[in-house]
């Protein structure tokens, strides 16, 4: 009489399992070959657009003390000084006596009305005249400012060896107010 019992599979021996191992652990390395450059780039661009998104703020945040400060004061070197020292704290290198042509510096455009106050750098002379005519009581302010000065500061320029050179690129920010 046969046994209706299953016998069990026979054990695989040990060259034939130790073989296995060590093709799997061979392509869990070429994986790890393949994806480790992707994670690299994509961890130094969230802490480079992590940079970016602070400053950004600072940037906005300065913007807008300068458009309070310009609606309770007609002097122009103290809207300046404001919007200078909220940026500051992030190394940006603000120049308040001249109006040159290079690009390394922040600037600030005060407009009145009619009347225009520059500080600092001016870049382009569209800048002057601003998208919208303003009336006679509202005061806008717009500071522009270059995302990588030297040393890479205020903003990481990483991802330059990438592809993606953040070192010519400038943000411009602007708040319109009333005059008081």
């Amino acid at each position: 009489m046969r046994s209706s019992a299953v016998r069990p599979a026979p054990r695989p021996s040990r060259s034939t399992t130790g073989w296995r191992a060590s093709r799997r652990k061979g392509i869990e390395y070429l994986e790890l070959i393949l994806v480790m450059p992707v994670l690299f780039i994509a961890t130094i661009a969230i802490f480079e657009f992590g940079v970016l998104l602070l400053y950004e703020e600072a940037v906005t945040s300065a913007t807008v003390e300068g458009a309070r400060e310009a609606a309770k004061t007609t002097d122009d070197t103290v809207v300046a000084g404001v919007i200078q020292e909220f940026l500051a704290i992030h190394k940006v290198i603000f120049d308040t006596t001249t109006i040159s042509n290079g690009g390394g510096y922040a600037y600030v455009l005060i407009e009145r009305g009619l009347t225009t106050g520059e500080r600092g750098n001016l870049n382009y002379a569209a800048a002057a005249t601003g998208p919208n005519p303003l009336s006679a009581n509202e005061v806008r302010v717009t500071v522009s400012t270059p995302l990588v000065i030297a040393n890479d500061n205020p903003v990481p320029n990483w991802l330059r060896y990438f592809g993606l050179d953040l070192g010519t690129s400038r943000m411009r920010v602007s708040s319109l107010t009333l005059a008081e």
